[in-house]
């Protein structure tokens, strides 16, 4: 990978008179030290190391960043510029091309945002910025890395940055932020004097990392992708949490921005106690749709559902590859691409057969996006970018987006940080003064929303008390997994001298002593673990998949030591080990007609979420296409609220499923208690007496109910009571 660093933007043709070509090795090692140096265009390069730095500074000037000795010494995309001779004469910069190159890239950006605005094209603009983003790097990595660094980055600014766009005139209008994405983009290029570049040159440890999550999402997709609204509903229906999170993200396109910032307009739709949960997942799917719908308006009701739905299914799929791709960077650009497929073969069967799918099934939608975003924070701390400035940035810009989806898991993160400074604390001295600076600011942007939701109850331990349905991690399989990979990393020998291996051991034990401490205090609290405690444990089992990518070697090892007759052979003993996870946890014996009748609460059957889900048995479609029904025919409530009466124990979820459409649930979520029972027609006329400062509308199909309701009805016209027959309106 060759270029030149230019000064200025100079014109083809123009000498070149103290500068020289420079060619840099095309490594995706993120830790490797050193520039090639070339003497001459195309002569073969020294490696200059400087000051302990990492590919950086150059010898003799302990600076930091990309200034060495001698003047000019910065790292670009296809290569260096440096100065013939440290006393030859620095070209000046020439300050009125970079002026008119900012300009005109500045309005051509907002000239091609608008037009793609016009033209309802702003996914197009919303892929220019991340492929930008990626070219504009200046650490080496192969097109995957870039891509995957790009989006970190531009989803932690995006958080930090919503408090900004939440109060100001164009909110989250796709076509105002595609443009300021691309102003910054023309600034930094303008400031550094360099056109970015990059040869696209796709490598096999891409595959490696593609290949397993091709392999999962084909089953995870399969069954419920092109199925019908109620059947994808259904798959989900679990609990209300889902209804929750929907109700966030629909509030957060309508009031655009954060709806901590605008809580009278979002308190409708709302419930008071989400103000103030972590929202930043949710303002990021709400990005992500006004950029694919070219709209920032919300529109009915049922089509956003659809929305939403999708991009839940592409959120479980964003955390199984964040969890591949750390995995991989762990395991070293060394390891061939079929040692990997072991590793691979775990963490698909682990994130679809184990207890990690129950985040998805239970509607869990901001931690799955905070353990994704926690997944490739690892990825980068244990081998970090070439560039320190890159490296502290995007960091940086991880914490923040941990911090605002799912600020539980900042613990493990604060200890993973720290154990990355500690073990290349001499790569980040020389750039020092750089990182606290913007680790300051990255502070206090994560800082922001707690202490304005909390005030002094921002960290309060009361919190780890609370008790909610979640389904308890299953133990065997997670002290399999502790057994497994602790043994496989032993085993590979000279682990401890591995910075790599040092720093994912220090994260993984801090999550495993936040998962005991928060278990130790529930314990002692109340005699028992609760709903947080097992969060917790899903953190363990992450930081644990991508550990696995530690054994990457040890595998390698074995594939090396197979005795070869055939060429298949290596491939064969590959894939075999890949699928002893996958059987060892269930994924290779199940029936989708035995499946069918299975009590997914009830683990005697011996069966898991994950092939319930693979087999299409885990839907919920009646009350989901019950709340579907009403929802589409009574879109605008006004002033009543509406129940889902049919006398079935999943009357709450259709009832709350029907708020979150109907975009009333902050009104009417205290009036409903979350139970599974099957309620009697007496016991909603007691509802409808208990709150008759409230106006209802009864849906129901079943006659004794109906019969009973219409009676109070009529002796008490000041309730304004209506009853209507969900046997007559529109089936979905």
């Amino acid at each position: 990978m060759t270029g030149l660093r230019v000064p200025r933007f100079r014109k083809a043709g123009d000498p070149v008179p103290h500068w020289q070509w420079s060619v840099d090795r095309d490594t995706s090692s993120p830790g490797a030290t050193g520039d090639s140096v070339a003497g001459a265009p195309g002569a073969a390069g020294d490696s200059v190391a400087g000051a302990g730095a990492s590919g950086e500074s150059v010898a003799g000037a302990g600076a930091a960043g990309d200034r060495g000795g001698g003047g000019f010494a910065g790292t670009g995309l296809l290569g260096t510029l440096r100065p013939a001779a440290p006393g030859a004469d620095r070209e000046p910069p020439d300050l009125r091309r970079r002026l008119w190159f900012a300009l005109v890239t500045i309005g051509a950006a907002w000239i091609f945002a608008l037009v793609a605005h016009l033209a309802h094209l702003d996914a197009v603009t919303l892929l220019v910025v991340v492929v930008a983003t990626a070219v504009t790097l200046r650490s080496p990595g192969s097109p995957l890395d870039r891509l995957v660094v790009a989006v970190a980055l531009l989803a932690g600014t995006t958080c930090g940055a919503a408090l900004l766009l939440s109060v100001w005139p164009w909110h989250l209008r796709p076509q105002v932020l595609g443009g300021c994405a691309l102003t910054g983009l023309a600034l930094i290029i303008a400031v550094r004097g360099e056109l970015p570049a990059v040869r696209i040159r796709p490598r096999a440890g891409d595959l490696a990392v593609l290949a397993p999550a091709g392999v999962l999402a084909l089953p995870f997709l399969a069954s419920t992708f092109h199925a019908s609204l109620p059947v994808r509903l259904g798959s989900v229906l679990r609990g209300e949490d889902l209804a929750r999170h929907f109700a966030m993200f629909d509030t957060i396109r309508r009031v655009g921005g954060y709806v901590f910032l605008h809580r009278t307009e979002a308190s409708d739709s709302i419930a008071s106690s989400d103000l103030a949960y972590p929202q930043g997942a949710h303002l990021l799917a709400a990005v992500l749709d006004n950029f694919l719908t070219s709209s920032a308006t919300v529109g009915r009701p049922v089509p956003s559902v659809s929305h939403f739905l999708y991009y839940d299914q592409l959120n479980y799929l964003f955390l199984a590859f964040a969890v591949l791709w750390a995995a991989h960077r762990l395991a070293g650009p060394g390891v061939r691409p079929l040692a990997f497929v072991p590793i691979g073969g775990l963490c698909v069967a682990y994130l679809l057969f184990g207890s990690p799918i129950t985040t998805y099934t239970y509607g869990f939608f901001p931690e799955i996006t905070g353990l994704g975003f926690l997944a490739l924070l690892t990825g980068v701390l244990v081998r970090p970018l070439r560039s320190v400035r890159e490296q502290v940035v995007v960091v940086t810009a991880l914490v923040v987006a941990v911090s605002y989806c799912y600020y539980l898991l900042l613990p493990v993160v604060v200890v993973g940080v720290l154990g990355h400074v500690l073990v290349y604390r001499r790569r980040l001295l020389p750039a020092w003064p750089f990182a606290v600076a913007v680790a300051v600011v990255g502070v206090a942007v994560s800082a922001v929303p707690r202490l304005e939701a909390h005030g002094e109850q921002a960290l309060s331990l009361q919190l780890l008390l609370q008790d909610f349905g979640v389904v308890r991690v299953q133990r065997g399989p997670l002290l399999a997994l502790c057994i497994l990979v602790g043994v496989g990393v032993a085993v590979t020998g000279s682990w401890w001298r591995s910075p790599a291996i040092r720093v994912m051991a220090v994260t993984g034990a801090g999550a495993v002593l936040f998962a005991a401490g928060v278990g130790g205090y529930e314990g002692v609290q109340v005699g028992r673990t609760l709903y947080f405690f097992e969060k917790s444990l899903h953190t363990v089992i992450v930081l644990l998949l991508i550990a696995s990518g530690a054994a990457a070697g040890l595998a390698q090892r074995v594939l090396d030591g197979v005795a070869v007759r055939y060429r298949a052979a290596p491939l064969a003993c590959a894939v075999a080990l890949g699928l002893v996870p996958v059987a060892g946890l269930g994924g290779l014996d199940w029936d989708p007609q035995q499946l069918a009748g299975a009590e997914f609460h009830d683990p005697a059957y011996g069966t898991s979420p994950g092939r319930l889900l693979v087999g299409g048995a885990i839907s919920e479609t009646v009350p989901a296409r019950t709340a579907l029904i009403v929802a589409e025919r009574f879109p605008d409530p006004g002033d009543k609220i509406t129940l889902v009466a049919t006398g079935r124990q999943t009357d709450n979820l259709s009832t709350f499923y029907t708020w979150m459409m109907q975009r009333n649930y902050g009104r009417a979520w205290r009036l409903y208690p979350s139970t599974f029972t099957a309620r009697t027609a007496y016991q909603y006329q007691v509802l409808v007496l208990t709150h008759q400062d409230q106006h209802f509308r009864v849906v129901t199909d079943n006659p004794v109910i109906a019969t009973s309701l219409a009676s109070l009805a009529i002796l008490r016209p000041d309730l304004r009571l209506e009853v209507d027959d969900l046997r007559q309106l529109h089936n979905w």
